[in-house]
């Protein structure tokens, strides 16, 4: 009889001799999805891949692989032996490919930082001004440093020199400037002064122009609510010949990333054609893929592992929690109406988010930094009655768990919820490197 049951979650740790499966990374999870009767075990791999078979032999513990295939590994819960090894981990660069030297501009916890390393990039720092990410910072992104500057006021050659960047040198300038001003969630259309950062960067790109450009921002950019400043920006790179460009609304689920998160991204290259990454096919990793095997969180003092702490729900915030269909459900699934909060029950039909739960089979909705509040959007655990977890939070921005956040619980949430995807940031580096391999 097979070890292994129909939805038994299994991660691919390598292959038992060279195989045509080459494309299935290691580390990657999948559920069981057929155990025969020769107890032969087919996977369906959460990249979209259903690839051979994986053979649980008679007696002793189960092995996955034979002939070729892939071999795997069962997931437990126990926490001290596993990192989320479905995300990505650093690469060596292909040996014909030139150095390249990263920048990363308005860095917040460095989740760019974290995907640009991943892929290859040699990201010398991370410049933000806010003391308080340097530890977050430092402590996953070595050899990086940060730098505390406000980037409105910031000498870009006196930076460059003081982290080692010689004219020679092939240098992207990354930015992920603040999302807020181009938010169509924002009241503040045309008055936020935070609008002019992403100008402020440009002149820095103008005073000492890099080879690559890559920037990040809300689907805002793009449209009316910030179509001046992104066609001045533009024409910022055409002046200094970084006129090769690519940019597009994506989402970052179809990256391999397990949350909606539309964001405008915008590539620049003064050495050559540049195309954005390509979506990933088959099946979308889901809220399952990530949270499923994780221990229940500590409500208060240090937890096993890191950043697993979620605030414990307030008692009326609890009532209505546990009135919450489990797996996808909503406030407006609540049949006894008075134990809804007062504005919920003036104005049922506003922020129906607000107290929702996320469902198992679906991505998260989008992260936002206050992304552990049930009373925020719908970011209630599918089955339990309370909030994400720091570190659900950061797994479900594809970060793995050895990643530690510093800082008090709210200003970590904010770390979470303003980063980059780890896994899309590498993918951009990805399409960096391929444009600067020709």
């Amino acid at each position: 009889m097979s070890a292994y049951a129909k939805g038994d979650r299994v991660r691919f740790v390598g292959f038992g001799e060279p195989a045509p499966y080459s494309r299935l990374r290691i580390g990657t999870e999948g559920a069981v999805a057929a155990v025969d009767d020769l107890g032969t075990v087919h996977v369906d791999w959460d990249d979209g891949s259903r690839l051979g078979m994986v053979i649980a032999p008679p007696g002793g513990r189960p092995q996955i692989g034979s002939s070729g295939r892939p071999r795997a590994a069962p997931i437990t819960t126990d926490r001290a032996s596993r990192l989320r090894a479905n995300l990505s981990k650093p690469k060596a660069m292909p040996p014909q490919t030139p150095e390249i030297k990263a920048l990363d501009f308005f860095c917040g916890a460095g989740g760019l930082t974290r995907g640009l390393l991943d892929a290859g990039l040699n990201v010398l720092g991370g410049i933000d001004n806010d003391e308080r990410l340097r530890e977050t910072y430092e402590a996953n992104n070595e050899p990086s440093r940060f730098v505390c500057e406000d980037v409105t006021a910031l000498d870009i050659d006196s930076l460059r020199r003081g982290l080692g960047v010689a004219e020679s040198d092939t240098v992207l300038y990354a930015a992920c400037t603040p999302c807020q001003p181009f938010s169509t969630l924002n009241q503040r259309r045309g008055k936020d002064a935070r609008k002019s950062l992403l100008l402020s960067f440009a002149d820095l790109v103008r005073k000492a122009p890099p080879d690559y450009v890559l920037v990040e921002n809300v689907p805002g950019l793009n449209n009316a609510y910030g179509r001046e400043i992104h066609d001045a920006f533009v024409k910022t790179l055409d002046e200094v010949g970084l006129e090769h460009r690519a940019g597009a609304l994506i989402d970052a689920k179809d990256y391999g990333v397990p949350q909606i998160r539309k964001r405008y991204i915008m590539l620049a290259s003064r050495r050559g054609e540049i195309s954005l990454p390509s979506r990933q096919p088959g099946r979308k990793p889901t809220v399952r893929t990530v949270l499923k095997g994780y221990p229940r969180p500590v409500f208060d003092g240090e937890p096993e592992l890191p950043n697993h702490v979620a605030r414990e729900p307030k008692s009326h915030h609890l009532r209505i929690l546990e009135a919450i269909p489990r797996d996808g459900g909503s406030r407006s699934d609540v049949k006894d109406t008075s134990i809804l909060l007062p504005c919920h029950q003036k104005t049922p039909h506003l922020h129906k988010d607000v107290f929702g739960r996320m469902a198992w089979s679906l991505p998260a909705p989008t992260l936002t930094c206050r992304c552990t509040d049930v009373y925020c959007g719908r970011f209630a655990h599918p089955v339990e009655n309370r909030g994400l977890s720091l570190r659900e939070a950061a797994a479900l921005q594809t970060f793995r768990d050895d990643y530690a956040f510093h800082g008090t619980f709210f200003h970590i949430a904010a770390q979470i919820g303003n980063a980059v995807p780890v896994r899309l940031a590498r993918q951009l580096g990805d399409a960096v490197v391929a444009s600067a391999t020709g």
